[in-house]
């Protein structure tokens, strides 16, 4: 990445962007509040702070939290200065980083999140009909990516001095990427990206997509998926990495891949059991709220019949 993005992260207005990309959803923090009432006071402490080198992550406080059927450690930061910052350095370089990444690379881009990953996946399975999915999990990711790997040159390729010190001093403030930081995200993808480059253009894998630390490739020859899948163990354990045990390689004439949300194969879509089950309560228990989340789900899978069963008087039009 070229050129001094120091700059372009520490200007008033940059800082103030980033502030109100922010703070959607937590305008009731305390923290935000106090950044509202004296915006340029506080944006004018955080340039400070980075011109003259002061700035330092702050101390974390840990929660866990349970998503889906796992518990996952959550490392958080104030939003003063921190997630301002965070937020400041991604707008200025998220989109180089976007550009030096595989189009089938997704999570936390811009554009690209569960429903993009899933019509292309849908769209490689129903037109192309590849015979076998193989789905490849990384154990652990978060907490088993290390700053020695994720800060080496290659991966976030930034010439700017000051800009990939600011970075390191976020990375490098825990022995791992945190689930919470805002630059995590973009570290997780930035750190698989040689490997996603390799397996497309070294291997030649067509059809292949990655949705954070869940790999998904596309083929008709399942010795040859095997063989993929242990070139990747090896590059993963290059950087400290490994991956799970059950490696799930289907034949998607009679089974289904089970991929961000739906499980999908030549025949249709169905939605994953567990939103299907968690909707099915919902209903139930009258919780109304909830239908519209539900239903941006339901309309991409052959559930039609799935809503208006459990829906009654709720009767919404699929497309």
């Amino acid at each position: 990445m070229q050129g001094n993005l120091f700059d372009k992260i520490i200007s008033i207005d940059n800082l103030r962007a980033a502030h109100h990309k922010a703070r959607k959803g937590k305008s009731h923090y305390k923290e935000v509040q106090w950044v509202d009432s004296n915006e340029q006071e506080a944006l004018e402490r955080i340039q400070r702070l980075l011109i003259d080198g002061t700035f330092k992550t702050s101390k974390y406080t840990v929660e866990h939290t349970l998503k889906g059927d796992k518990m996952r450690t959550i490392h958080k930061l104030p939003y003063f200065p921190d997630r301002i910052v965070q937020h400041a350095i991604v707008n200025v370089c998220s989109e180089a980083w976007t550009r030096s990444m595989i189009r089938d690379t997704f999570q936390s881009i811009k554009g690209r999140g569960t429903t993009d990953c899933f019509r292309r996946t849908r769209n490689a399975i129903q037109q192309h009909k590849p015979r076998y999915s193989m789905k490849i999990d990384i154990r652990q990711f978060y907490p088993s990516a290390k700053p020695e790997h994720v800060l080496k040159p290659h991966v976030f390729r930034i010439k700017c001095e000051r800009t990939f010190a600011l970075i390191a001093e976020i990375i490098n403030s825990l022995p791992f990427l945190p689930l919470g930081n805002h630059t995590s995200q973009y570290a997780g993808n930035l750190l698989l990206s040689p490997i996603d480059w390799y397996v497309k253009q070294k291997l030649g894998v067509k059809f292949y997509y990655r949705y954070c630390d869940d790999i998904v490739i596309l083929h008709d020859d399942i010795n040859y998926l095997r063989m993929v899948k242990e070139i990747i163990r090896i590059k993963l354990a290059q950087i400290d990495l490994v991956v799970k045990d059950d490696v799930e390689i289907r034949d998607l004439n009679s089974q289904y891949l089970d991929f961000v949300g739906y499980r999908m194969n030549h025949h249709g879509v169905l939605l994953r059991k567990r939103l299907a089950d968690n909707f099915k309560s919902a209903c139930k228990v009258g919780r109304i709220t909830a239908l519209p989340s539900y239903y941006g789900w339901i309309k991409h899978a052959n559930a039609k019949n799935l809503w208006y069963k459990h829906t009654g008087q709720y009767k919404w039009k699929l497309s």
